[in-house]
């Protein structure tokens, strides 16, 4: 029997304001530490090319547009962290009503959300200027509105540009929205025809918009190359002898054979590229893609392997000192533009660095950094629901296309990779406050 739908009551400010505003007094501190945030050796790139307006296609062209925006054109690194950050909190607000209409007592609805905002992991999220905290910060958004009992006017419109801007935001965001809508239109507690094709509609021209408008302004940069390129390597370390003589050709105009062979490490794709003979440029992108597509459709369970041995590592417990999965970098990136750290107050850069070190010692890594727990966490919440029948599995679906997402295209194992899985685990584990409405 389908349990009855639940229509959410108004927002009232108290159950509103309350958490939100707790989760950005968290931000705030940490913000007063660490302004301007996280700014690493891509961070500085982006926003140099953003001051210059010398604009390529190496980040999704809507992130490139809002980091402008954020950053005024390139040149506060510090507004575009403290704007990240009072989206999170004004995300966090609204989740707290949503639970609270989906049957959480206010109180545990608050605390719920308050406690995953003070997850240092999603602190630093938000302090980073990465793709992956953008599309965490949409991803979560859109988890609230998928969390909704009823499609009125203004929710058909809002879950249309949630579901827009999470596939503009690249091919993890693609593949999660496609999943997302895919679901929304087969469910049984799918909206009204025409609501549907309002939010389709709104959502296809926001991702036709970041996937094609924009770039036509763009220069065309070479992203994909570390992930074609590692896809590359595993199929030429284990069946060298399925590519033809003139991709042979073109490889070792890349790096000599032994280069390829030897450096490649299933673990961190990137060890390769990083390499000083390896020559990216030597092939122009559309030959990367020819040539890693046909290594793909020779050798799919190779390429396959090869993803899941690079993306594995957000899973497990720990790792070597040396994965490069710590996070975040102390010190800002030696840079020309003028971005250096600048913190407010030293109490809170001490007593956050604290936290930083404890949290990020090896026996804890899986309970602040690992996105395993929150995934088992949030696992078991939507099989509770799903046994009620509840709107939940529109959630379900969202966590489990950008599960496939960050195992298809995650490039190496770095913890904002996993950013929006971590974030989104988080909050469908809250869910579990819901449990008490039958």
């Amino acid at each position: 029997m389908v349990a009855a739908s639940v229509t959410s009551p108004p927002v009232r400010k108290r159950t509103f304001l309350i958490p939100g505003l707790f989760v950005f007094a968290v931000f705030l501190f940490w913000w007063s530490a660490w302004r301007p945030g996280f700014i690493d050796a891509d961070a500085i790139d982006r926003l140099s090319r953003l001051h210059g307006f010398e604009l390529t296609t190496d980040d999704p062209p809507l992130y490139t547009a809002i980091l402008w925006l954020i950053s005024l054109g390139g040149r506060s690194a510090a507004l575009a962290t403290f704007l990240q950050g009072a989206a999170w909190a004004t995300v966090a607000g609204v989740w707290s009503v949503r639970l609270n209409a989906l049957g959480a007592h206010p109180w545990v609805a608050g605390i719920s959300v308050g406690v995953v905002g003070l997850l240092p992991a999603v602190v630093v999220g938000m302090l980073g200027l990465w793709l992956q905290s953008v599309l965490a910060l949409a991803a979560a958004w859109l988890l609230t509105e998928l969390a909704a009992s009823e499609w009125t006017g203004k929710r058909t419109v809002r879950s249309g540009i949630a579901i827009g801007l999470v596939a503009a935001l690249g091919l993890v965001g693609l593949i999660a929205a496609a999943v997302v809508a895919t679901v929304l239109l087969m469910s049984e507690h799918s909206p009204p025809a025409s609501a549907a094709r309002q939010a389709m509609a709104i959502a296809v021209g926001i991702g036709l918009v970041g996937w094609l408008v924009l770039p036509l302004g763009m220069t065309r940069g070479r992203s994909e190359t570390p992930v074609i390129a590692a896809v590359v390597a595993s199929a030429l370390t284990h069946h060298t002898d399925d590519f033809p003589q003139g991709q042979i050709a073109e490889l070792t105009a890349v790096a000599p054979l032994e280069v390829w062979q030897e450096l490649y490490d299933c673990a961190d794709p990137t060890f390769l590229t990083r390499d000083r003979e390896f020559d990216a440029e030597a092939i122009s992108a559309n030959r990367w893609r020819a040539i890693g597509f046909g290594a793909f459709a020779r050798n799919p369970f190779t390429a396959i392997g090869q993803r899941l041995c690079a993306t594995v590592s957000l899973m497990t417990p720990a790792l070597p000192g040396d994965s490069r999965y710590y996070l975040p970098a102390y010190t800002v990136y030696p840079n020309d533009i003028g971005v250096e750290r600048e913190p407010l107050l030293s109490l809170s850069l001490d007593s956050t660095k604290a936290v930083l070190i404890r949290s990020q010692q090896a026996d804890r890594l899986v309970w602040w950094w690992r996105p395993a727990l929150p995934i088992a966490v949030a696992g078991l919440a939507y099989v509770l629901l799903a046994i009620k029948r509840r709107r939940m599995a529109l959630g379900a679906a969202l966590l489990v296309g950008l599960l496939a997402g960050t195992f298809v295209a995650g490039p190496l194992p770095e913890f904002q990779v996993a950013l929006p899985l971590y974030l989104t685990g988080w909050m469908s584990a809250t869910l579990l406050t819901t449990l008490r409405r039958t």
